[in-house]
């Protein structure tokens, strides 16, 4: 018996959505580069989080729960509404979770949602190959401030970081405050 078992169906179901809604979020945070980059995107997103359902040596809470988002692929399509609940939906799940696992596979499960929405993120540069110089520098001082703050983005090299678009810094921000990560 799976710990899900013991929760509610829309407990079951916010958790579920989660790691698909997560990635949406991001994916739709930005509009720019149109078809092309949504494309790429939705990719990202349906490839990670098939790979996170497969993984072995990850969160078991985690895997569990994205294997049950794998197995829901076919409602995929109707889970892109009201995306702007999704950081209030990882607040609930984080709470939700921390009351029935291990904190280390909250932390696990969290880190899942957060490596899904940068994936998405990274999926498609919507600077184009190459930012004016002003464009450069002004990406470099955000770079350099995610750096201080230690944050995600800030690890990532610089060269990865200009593939991520300020909307999309702004949702991964989001996410990353609301799971507390």
């Amino acid at each position: 018996m799976s710990f899900l078992d013991a929760l509610t169906p829309a407990q079951q179901t916010l958790l579920t959505r989660l790691p698909y809604r997560a990635g949406l979020y991001v994916s739709r945070a930005d509009a720019t580069g149109g078809e092309e980059a949504d494309a790429r995107e939705m990719a990202a997103l349906a490839g990670i989080v098939e790979a996170f359902a497969t993984e072995v040596f990850g969160c078991e809470t985690g895997q569990h729960i994205i294997t049950q988002t794998v197995a829901r692929k076919a409602e995929w399509p109707r889970w892109g509404d009201a995306l702007s609940n999704v950081p209030e939906e990882c607040r609930r799940a984080r709470r939700l979770l921390a009351g029935r696992v291990d904190e280390k596979e909250v932390h696990g499960f969290t880190g899942h949602l957060l490596e899904i929405a940068q994936a998405v993120a990274l999926a498609y540069c919507e600077y184009g190959d190459r930012p004016s110089l002003w464009g450069r520098i002004s990406l470099m001082i955000t770079w350099y401030g995610e750096r201080a703050r230690r944050t995600r983005l800030g690890a990532l090299g610089f060269a990865t970081f200009t593939h991520v678009s300020p909307a999309e810094r702004r949702a991964l921000r989001a996410l990353a405050c609301a799971l507390e990560a």
